[in-house]
């Protein structure tokens, strides 16, 4: 399942940041590594999610979103 995560994630992040706690993990990432989704995929994958607007000190705008 993280081949797929990775796949995903390299298609939007310039740069992930992938932390290790274990040499399973490293290898698990060093195997994803060239893994494509299909654009079927990356929509199945993609479908469930829905836009939240941006929480905290700044909005999208430039305006503070704190009152």
């Amino acid at each position: 399942m993280s081949h797929v995560a990775l796949a995903w994630l390299n298609r939007r992040a310039t740069s992930p940041i992938i932390g290790f706690s274990s040499v399973e993990r490293i290898d698990d990432t060093l195997a994803a590594r060239g893994k494509l989704l299909t654009p079927e995929e990356e929509a199945y994958l993609e479908e469930p999610y829905r836009p939240k607007s941006i929480q905290g000190h700044c909005s999208v705008s430039g305006e503070s979103a704190v009152h």
